[in-house]
């Protein structure tokens, strides 16, 4: 009876279920399935901070950019208010020129005029100085 059901036999007249053996080679895959997707996961992760890194990259390289952005259209403007004080400055010094040269002319006819005045000064001291020596003649001839 103990032999029967230790052959399998006797009790229920089914055979006994085969012993269950370990399949290496499932469990080998599944430990290799396992290890693949940890190593996925880490180069996602990986991959992940990359991407970060280079969007925070990209998004500095664009601060930078519009920070220069800026600094060019302060120096157009500044270059644009300077031309306009260099046109002013030019503006001022071709009247100061055109100023000069009659200045230049005021003066010249000034000089022309004082040599005129002084002739005519000396002229009249000189017809004063004779009227006055003929009067002087003409007094002493009188009293002689």
């Amino acid at each position: 009876m103990f032999g029967s059901v230790l052959r399998g036999g006797g009790g229920g007249g089914k055979p006994p279920a085969a012993p269950r053996r370990f399949d290496y080679r499932s469990q080998t895959t599944q430990t290799q399935t396992q290890s693949s997707e940890a190593q996925t996961q880490t180069m996602n992760a990986a991959a992940l901070e990359s991407a970060r890194r280079a969007k925070d990259a990209t998004r500095s390289l664009e601060r930078g950019m519009l920070s220069l952005n800026q600094i060019f259209l302060d120096m157009a403007n500044l270059v644009t208010t300077q031309g306009d004080a260099l046109d002013d400055v030019e503006a001022h010094v071709a009247k100061s020129a055109a100023a000069a040269r009659g200045a230049e002319r005021s003066l010249t006819a000034a000089r022309e005029h004082q040599k005129k005045g002084r002739r005519k000064v000396f002229a009249i001291v000189g017809i004063a100085v004779a009227c006055v020596v003929v009067v002087a003649l003409i007094a002493i001839a009188g009293f002689v």
